[in-house]
């Protein structure tokens, strides 16, 4: 027994924010002073070029709507982002290099970026090769037996899609495991993880619904706050704003830059608190 909790990890998000009030508020900060100098980039530089109609999608159409800007705010957002996950690790796991807000930029920081880059990777060969597995299932039932063609598909995406998440269970410790030994580590965690993928997967599930629970809340306040200042905004109603509605315009404006700073920390919180109960417990 290793005395390691599913609810207690998962719920440890929501303790950092109560242990941790003050760094929780720099990294949202943080966030969005980084995404505040993009807006104000982006005005500065005026309108970019339009050929006209609908924008274009992809890569093509965010160069097209931020011009050279795209090729700094997007590393920049990733790099803010990255300080911000390797903050929530050093306080879980290292809670004496407190630093800033526990936040840096250093070997840590780009060791989590290479494993986001081997765990994309990784993701687009699994996924290349289930789909290629699916379509040649699908194309074989349709040529020999088509009535179970259909039938076929359904469990070989129900199937693939079970694989997915016991790859997900069995990876979901990299990156506190790269984080805490100081090296890039994929698959270290599949041996933390030997023996304990259902403690692991009832985790996941209950820190999941702690997300949609949160983006709950945060969408009724959004609703509560801004939906008559919206529609009054609309019909350009609000030219004198008092301090109650300006005060709520800065929730509206602010409140999606806070959400990419909670579900980090009500993911990646869970994710150190297992490594560390499974560590011990492998070391002990």
């Amino acid at each position: 027994m290793t005395g390691f909790s599913p609810a207690a990890a998962a719920f440890e998000g929501l303790r950092v924010v109560r242990r941790q009030p003050g760094a929780v508020a720099a990294w949202t900060g943080g966030n969005i002073l980084v995404l505040v100098l993009i807006a104000v980039s982006k005005l500065g530089q005026g309108a970019g070029p339009t050929n006209g109609g609908d924008a274009a999608a992809g890569l093509e159409g965010t160069v097209g709507r931020f011009g050279p800007l795209a090729f700094v705010a997007a590393p920049l957002v990733l790099i803010v982002w990255l300080a911000i996950i390797g903050a929530i690790f050093r306080q879980e796991l290292r809670p004496g290099e407190k630093g800033w807000a526990f936040m840096r930029l250093g070997r840590d920081e780009a060791r989590l970026g290479a494993l986001a880059l081997i765990g994309a990777a990784i993701v687009l060969i699994i996924a290349g090769l289930q789909f290629a597995a699916i379509a040649g299932l699908t194309l074989a039932f349709d040529a020999f037996l088509p009535a179970a063609s259909t039938m076929a598909r359904v469990i070989g995406t129900a199937a693939a899609s079970c694989l997915n998440f016991w790859i997900v269970v069995r990876l979901s410790l990299a990156p506190a495991h790269t984080f805490a030994q100081r090296r890039v580590s994929m698959f270290g965690s599949w041996a933390l993880t030997r023996r304990h993928f259902w403690e692991l997967a009832w985790m996941i599930l209950l820190m999941i619904g702690t997300v949609f629970i949160v983006f709950v809340v945060l969408t009724l306040v959004t609703n509560l706050l801004g939906g008559q200042i919206l529609k009054d905004l609309t019909a350009h109603r609000l030219s004198h704003p008092n301090a109650g509605e300006i005060a709520s315009l800065l929730v509206l404006i602010f409140l999606p830059t806070v959400v990419p700073v909670l579900v980090f920390v009500l993911v990646y919180s869970p994710l150190a608190f297992a490594y560390r109960a499974l560590s011990g417990a492998a070391e002990a």
